[in-house]
């Protein structure tokens, strides 16, 4: 369950969230994933500091392996949000159709994955990155 909350100076014990991009547009949630208002946008983190190390390792290996489909190494403090966006959405549909299920938080769905596999560095990450590759956005309308 996604939770909203007002944004307090204390609130300090969550750890960013590694597909906070698919949560803030609604395309997956998240049972440990808390929303956070400041200012004019709205952040996500994790509640649990361990679901949050397991899906970053997740997300960091995929970045890696997809480094080719940007011409070069990706970081995702540096892309554009548009493509960390992408690369986001791609990497959870990914774990969908690897187990091939829908609408499923993405908390389970690594979790079963990296279950299912035994280690992130086990994942099938050719079936991965060809479906990131596959993942295009929905373009604006003109006039939009």
């Amino acid at each position: 369950m996604v939770t909203d909350d007002i944004a307090t100076p204390t609130d300090r014990k969550s750890s960013p969230c590694a597909f906070d991009k698919p949560i803030i547009h609604r395309w997956f949630s998240c049972a440990k994933a808390n929303r956070t208002h400041v200012a004019e946008g709205e952040v996500v983190t994790c509640c649990e500091v361990a679901c949050a190390r397991r899906c970053a390792s997740y997300f960091s290996a995929v970045l890696s392996r997809g480094r080719f489909l940007n011409h070069g190494e990706l970081v995702a403090a540096t892309m554009p949000y548009s493509q960390l966006t992408r690369f986001q959405l791609g990497a959870v549909r990914a774990l969908c159709s690897i187990l091939g299920v829908e609408d499923v938080d993405i908390d389970t769905l690594v979790g079963k994955t990296v279950q299912r596999y035994r280690s992130i560095e086990d994942l099938p990450y050719s079936a991965i990155i060809r479906e990131i590759a596959a993942t295009r956005m929905r373009r604006r309308s003109p006039g939009s």
